[in-house]
């Protein structure tokens, strides 16, 4: 006759048995636990992500930036970056700004819970950024960037539960006016909650609904991943459709070649309603592929992609030392003949 453990709940093997009879202990929890996968944001703008868009870290001409540290554990530094070369943002009044000289100086502080960044480019904007965290349970970031004409708001609060990431975010929406060419954006508040929640070991899934009460207009998006661990794989699947933006579809999929070798491959359709006469409830449908790759060698990072637009990106980070960075910068563009290559160098001071 087995006895139980008052303390434990288990079946204990009886005193006087003897031999290799043994009972084994078997501990059930319920619900299983399964690993934490992050915020709807971590699924969706995963280091993949980071590899496809290389293309927007891509610059021309020089840049320095100098970073003086304030503080000997790196808690708090200002930077001053200098930049020469072509700039071709779109102003307020659609032409390019064509630029040669750029000033920007920022300042990075940690204290306690909090990172705080505060930046400002010359007659561009300024923004500030406060992230808290409290410990893995809450967190919270704060974003306000500002031009002469139009300032963005952007605040998200994340809770962290045991088998649940619940998030809410509160931000600008910004639409044209009725005169395009101005490209003058009209802020909104807009309202988006999210969750994501692991449903085995490997798959994770996410949903985020977002809304523009005043303009009257909402938006859906649904992602899942799957991670591999024995063959270092991840394939992430994307689906976004409703009033703010154009319907859209994404698939991705992450290989490890070597340690250091990582290749990314991705597609995305694209599906926008046609407005004009005669062709309401019709459907054009735009598709862009892309292939990228990350090498990490010994204090160097190598980035790049190619699509089917023709673009061709490259990025090259060579860490010298503690916050001593050389970057080379290359991106072309052989259908619109556009050819363009960058030097940065940042050091402290």
């Amino acid at each position: 006759m087995f006895t139980k453990d008052e303390d434990s709940g288990d079946y204990l093997k009886p005193k006087g048995l003897k031999g290799k009879f043994q009972v084994q202990q078997v501990r059930y929890s319920w619900p299983p636990e399964l690993p934490s996968v992050g915020s709807f944001d971590d699924i969706e703008n995963d280091d993949a992500q980071i590899v496809l868009e290389v293309g927007e870290s891509c610059f021309s001409g020089l840049k320095c930036t100098l970073i003086n540290i304030l503080e000997r554990n790196y808690n708090f530094r200002v930077s001053h970056a200098f930049e020469l070369g072509r700039k071709e943002d779109r102003l307020y009044t659609g032409q390019k700004d064509g630029r040669r000289g750029q000033y920007t100086v920022g300042t990075h502080l940690n204290y306690n819970n909090f990172k705080i960044q505060l930046s400002k480019s010359a007659s561009k904007r300024g923004e500030i950024f406060v992230d808290y965290t409290n410990g893995n349970t809450f967190n919270s970031s704060f974003r306000l960037g500002m031009t002469p004409l139009k300032t963005d708001v952007d605040t998200t609060f994340n809770f962290s539960l045991k088998d649940m990431n619940l998030e809410a975010k509160f931000a600008n929406y910004n639409k044209l006016d009725k005169f395009p060419k101005t490209k003058i954006s009209k802020a909104e508040p807009a309202f988006s909650f999210a969750f994501t929640q692991p449903t085995s070991e490997n798959v994770a899934i996410g949903t985020q609904i977002s809304f523009v009460p005043y303009a009257d207009k909402a938006q859906i998006k649904m992602i899942g991943r799957h991670t591999d661990v024995i063959t270092n794989s991840k394939a992430t699947l994307g689906v976004s459709f409703g009033s703010m933006a154009d319907d859209k579809m994404q698939a991705a999929y992450t290989q490890e070649i070597t340690k250091n070798v990582n290749i990314v491959a991705s597609t995305e359709l694209t599906f926008k309603p046609h407005t004009g006469i005669g062709r309401a409830g019709d459907y054009e449908w735009k598709s862009v592929s892309k292939l990228g790759y990350a090498l990490n060698g010994p204090g160097m990072v190598v980035t790049g992609v190619v699509d089917t637009e023709s673009s061709v990106n490259m990025v090259m980070n060579a860490y010298m030392g503690p916050d001593f960075v050389v970057t080379l910068s290359a991106n072309c563009n052989y259908y619109k003949k556009k050819y363009d290559a960058g030097f940065g160098i940042q050091f402290p001071f």
